[in-house]
């Protein structure tokens, strides 16, 4: 990689590290990116807001105040963070597994 590619790489990712350790023998990750994040703002952002005030408003009528759906909606808030933290633990093996299989380290590459 050279050292443009690697400076691009610090200004889109939040810790560059990890990424370089995961896509050392690529460049093709770098241009990923800009796609992923357009993804990301264009469909995911709005989807989630969308989605979120849907079952507020749904949780609202059905019980026929804030007041009455608000242990409710703890409930979903609460079984959505679980969700999260479990992709978040998924996410975490996958990529310790890349690691260990591709060599790449926190440190660097090993020497084979």
């Amino acid at each position: 990689m050279d050292l443009e590619s690697a400076h691009c790489c610090k200004d889109m990712w939040p810790d560059a590290s990890l990424l370089h350790a995961a896509c050392i023998s690529t460049s093709s990750c770098f241009n990923l990116h800009p796609q992923g994040k357009a993804a990301i703002d264009v469909i995911c952002n709005p989807l989630g807001k969308s989605g979120g005030a849907l079952i507020q408003q749904f949780m609202i009528i059905g019980f026929g105040s804030l007041a009455a759906s608000t242990p409710y909606l703890g409930a979903v808030l609460l079984a959505i963070v679980l969700v999260w933290i479990q992709a978040a633990a998924s996410l975490n093996k996958q990529f310790t597994a890349l690691q260990v299989e591709t060599g790449n380290t926190m440190e660097g590459i090993k020497d084979n």
